[in-house]
Formats: C-alpha cells, sequence, structure tokens
C-alpha cells in the first residue's frame, strides 16, 4: 500500500465553517483577499470495527468567509400602535370641528332671533322709533295691505307682513268688515301699531294733537302742571309715572342704570326717579295719551340726546350717571346763562372732590326745591337747620335726586367741567356769590369770597 494519504475528490468533501462562515466554491469579486482563509478539512472515516480514524489530508481547500449581514436594528423604537392611533385622533379632531361649528352655528341662530325679536317688538311698540313727520295720502279703495305697504315705505314700520298679521290678530273678533277712513295724514313716525290702526279705521274717534314746550330746567311737578292744563292725563297718574323707573321696559342704557340703582335702593327722600331724565323740548301728544305714553316719549328724547361718549366720561370721572344729572341739575338752576356753566360746574366738582374741607355743597336751589313756596324770606339759618335731605346746607354732598330737568348744554357743563380765563389760566373755585345782573363772582378762599360779597352788594347800589 502507498504511504500517502489518499485525499477525496474535491467534490466530494466537506467543508464545515461556522455559524458566520459560508464556503464558497469561487472566488468572488466582491470579496476582498483577505476576506480569505484556507479551512483544513477533516474527516471521520469509521472502521469496521466501529474505531475512528482521522486522516488529515495534505491538501488543503480554498474557501471565502463571507460575512453573514445582521438585520440593522433601528435607532429608536417604533410605535407599534402609531397606525393604530391615527384613526382615534383623527376622530376626535373631527369630533372637535363638528362641536365648534355647532357652537357657532347655535351663537349665529340665537344672535339672528335675538335681533329680529328686539326689531319686531319696537316696530310693534315703538320702543325707540324716530319722530320725523310723515305724510300718508289714504284712497277710496285702500286696504290693510295698501297702508302696510305706504308705512313701509315710509319708513314707519320695518315689518309690513307683521303689521298685518297684528291687525288681523287684533280684529279677529270683529263682526264687520274693518273699514278706514280715505284722507291725507299727517303724523309723527313714533307711533306703536295700536296707534297707527286707530288713526285709520272708520269706527276711531278723531284725536286731537297738542304742541307743548317744556322750558329747560323744569320740574317734574311744573311738567305736570303744563300737561294738565293741555287735557292731558291726571295729576295722580303723572305722579305716578314718574315715581318710579320700573314701570318701564325700554332698555335705554341710563334707564337700566337707574331701575338698578331703585332695586338696590335709592337715596333717602328722593321725591321723583325720573326727576332729571324728562327732557326739555318741544313735543307733540295726543290729548287722549296716557301718562306712561307722554313720560316715555320725554324718557326716549333724553336717550336720544345723552350720547355714548357721555357714559364713557361717566365712568372717567368715577361718578354714575345719575350724579351727573345731579350735578346738571343744579348747574341749571344755580346760573341763568350758560356761559358760566362749566365755571360752576367746576365748582361743585372741587367741592365734591375735597368733602372734608367742603363736605356740603351749600346750594339755595336744592332747598327751594322741597320747599318753592319759601323762596321769599328764606334765611340761611332756616336752610341750615333744615332736616329736608334736599337742604345741601345741613346736609353733605349731592341731594337725593336731581332737582329739574337739564338742559343738553349743562348735562355737558357737568361733565366737562372747566374753570379757565380767556389766557388758558386754570382757577380751582370753592365760592360764588350772585351779581345783580345774574352773572356771578367766584373765588378760592373765604378772603377773597367775603370780598365779593362785598362786591355784590355794592353793585346793587349803582
Amino acid at each position: 500500500m502507498d504511504n500517502k494519504t489518499n485525499l477525496p475528490e474535491e467534490k466530494d468533501a466537506k467543508v464545515y465553517a461556522t455559524d458566520d462562515v459560508l464556503p464558497v466554491g469561487k472566488r468572488s469579486d466582491a470579496v476582498h483577499e483577505s476576506d480569505v482563509r484556507r479551512v483544513r478539512a477533516k474527516r471521520d472515516i469509521k472502521e469496521e470495527n466501529n474505531k475512528t480514524r482521522t486522516d488529515i489530508p495534505t491538501g488543503s481547500v480554498e474557501v471565502k468567509e463571507v460575512k453573514r449581514q445582521k438585520p440593522q436594528e433601528p435607532m429608536y423604537e417604533e410605535n407599534p400602535t402609531l397606525e393604530e392611533e391615527e384613526p382615534m385622533t383623527k376622530s376626535i379632531f373631527e369630533m372637535l370641528g363638528k362641536g365648534l361649528l355647532y357652537f357657532v352655528f347655535v351663537i349665529a341662530v340665537s344672535v339672528i332671533l335675538t335681533y329680529y325679536a328686539i326689531t319686531m317688538g319696537n316696530d310693534i311698540f315703538a320702543f325707540v322709533k324716530d319722530a320725523d313727520t310723515v305724510e300718508i295720502v289714504l284712497d277710496e279703495d285702500d286696504g290693510i295691505d295698501e297702508i302696510a305697504t305706504m308705512l313701509h315705505e315710509q319708513g314707519v314700520i320695518q315689518y309690513p307682513g307683521l303689521f298685518k298679521l297684528y291687525n288681523s290678530f287684533k280684529n279677529r273678533d270683529a263682526k264687520s268688515e274693518q273699514e278706514f277712513v280715505p284722507d291725507t295724514y299727517v303724523f309723527e313716525a313714533n307711533l306703536n301699531y295700536d296707534e297707527l290702526i286707530a288713526k285709520f279705521e272708520k269706527s276711531s274717534p278723531v284725536r286731537a294733537i297738542v304742541d307743548i314746550t317744556f322750558p329747560e330746567g323744569i320740574s317734574a311737578d311744573e311738567m305736570i302742571e303744563i300737561f294738565l292744563e293741555n287735557g292731558i292725563g291726571s295729576r295722580e297718574g303723572f305722579e305716578e309715572a314718574v315715581k318710579s323707573s320700573l314701570i318701564y321696559d325700554m332698555k335705554y342704557k341710563f334707564l337700566t342704570d337707574l331701575q338698578e340703582l331703585e332695586r338696590a335702593g335709592f337715596k333717602e327722600g328722593r321725591k321723583y326717579a325720573l326727576e332729571g331724565y324728562l327732557y326739555p323740548d318741544t313735543y307733540q301728544f295726543y290729548t287722549d295719551s296716557s301718562e306712561i305714553d307722554a313720560i316715555s316719549k320725554l324718557l326716549r328724547t333724553f336717550n336720544v340726546r345723552f350720547e355714548e361718549e357721555y357714559y364713557a366720561r361717566c365712568e372717567e370721572l368715577g361718578l354714575s350717571v345719575d350724579d351727573v344729572v345731579n350735578i346738571a341739575a343744579i348747574v341749571q338752576k344755580e346760573t341763568k346763562y350758560s356761559s358760566e356753566y362749566p365755571v360752576v360746574s367746576s365748582l361743585y366738582h372741587n367741592r365734591l372732590n375735597a368733602p372734608t374741607s367742603f363736605p356740603r355743597l351749600q346750594c339755595d336751589s336744592t332747598y327751594l326745591y322741597a320747599y318753592p313756596d319759601r323762596r321769599e324770606g328764606l334765611t340761611l339759618d332756616e336752610m341750615k337747620n333744615s332736616k329736608n335731605p334736599y337742604s345741601t346746607y345741613s346736609h353733605d354732598g349731592l341731594p337725593p335726586s336731581a332737582i329739574c330737568n337739564p338742559s343738553l348744554d349743562a348735562i355737558i357743563a357737568a361733565l366737562y367741567p372747566n374753570a379757565e380765563d380767556s389766557s388758558g389760566r386754570s382757577y380751582t373755585y370753592y365760592y360764588m356769590v350772585a351779581r345783580p345782573n345774574g352773572y356771578h363772582y367766584f373765588a378760592t378762599t373765604e378772603s377773597e369770597h367775603i370780598s365779593n360779597i362785598a362786591r355784590a352788594n355794592g353793585e346793587k347800589g349803582e
């Protein structure tokens, strides 16, 4: 036998490699030369006697060593539930979007309904309507449809359909056909539906109209006298109509504020809730108007005259509208000349702002409001010893209410007090004394005031 160890053919050789080495038959260009190593093959040959011998071949088999590529692990852990959460997040946003749309829809509907409720209510009851004069020519064959159209075209009513529906409802029990009187009608546009229907109806009585002018600075009691002289209402009816603000439902800001004050409790001794708010002007009234309707017209005018900027000015001064009206009424009654209104207003503002030094306003006019018959023979001692709350000689601060119904000039002076001379120099006055010509001397100190009294008395003899 040959001493050489027999090698099996290469195709029969078994080559074993570790898990990370794969034998490759031919050399690959993708594998570097350094990655090739030789692996000696081992063969286990079983003898017939079950003994094992190992033939170690003298040759070698060239194999390639290729490292297996392990899957690259991600740098961060992916959220396996991401795809499941997206629909849920989307659903939440959809719900929020739908909820927001629903909320906006509800608000929009509420605003629209509120708008129409207010405008339709005003159209029916004439809470806030312009007092412009209009002319309606009613022909022989004109009925409620034509009347509604003409009133709408003239701006008297906003909803002609509502007007016709209201008329139908008001006359649903009428046994005879509704008739209207053909004529030319000239009237104020601030009428409610009932007044408009009654104006054109054949069965309605002729209503007399009177023109009334209320002078500036007139009191509520004096207004009542003028109403009675013109055949409107009764004294008791008017006193009830001005005694409380709570019987009126107009949504005027000044009236709402006044009603809050009344509910909280007016200052003790207040005579009329509406004193100061019955705007003095020239008006037209039907002689059969109710007391509340007549007073409502005066309140409506005050609401128009007291502009929005005046409310902001009240807040700037730290005063209520009622305080400003109160001051304006005093200014109106303390001087007869509007040129002095700002200076007189400044004087009382100065006293109100210095309650320690000047706790009392000391106005004759406030006492005369409580006792109008005491103008003759009125003494200083009487006012100082009076227990009446309208005596500003014996009670601190403002009186319980305005003492008259002031003009717009007086109201503006109360809002914008000013004591400057022609050169722009400002003065701080606390005293004044009336001169024989109706004007006043103003003073800062008591000694100056005493001198001014002497000057005014000296002018009486001139």
